[in-house]
């Protein structure tokens, strides 16, 4: 197994093995992504607003679940916020 950072030869990192910097950046947009869909959802259902981007209104097995599954989504972004904060 290789690790992330890890050099081999001349310096020359392997194309399999990520940068840091690039999984922070990586894991920090995603964690906006889910803060973001997780807080407009919750937006969008208790105000009616936000229908153009967010997405958990649009998916019909969840309906009667938006809340529970916004809140779960604003919890996986703190977590893979951070998450990414580990790698900077």
């Amino acid at each position: 197994m290789v690790a992330a950072g890890e050099t081999f030869g001349r310096g020359r990192r392997p194309a399999f093995a990520p940068s840091v910097p690039a999984m922070d950046r990586i894991l920090g947009f995603l964690a906006f992504v889910l803060l973001a869909q997780g807080a407009g959802g919750l937006v969008h259902y208790f105000w009616d607003w936000f229908d153009v981007w967010t997405v958990v209104h649009r998916i019909g097995f969840l309906d009667g679940y938006e809340v529970f599954t916004c809140v779960v989504l604003l919890v996986l972004g703190l977590a893979v916020g951070s998450l990414a904060e580990r790698f900077e």
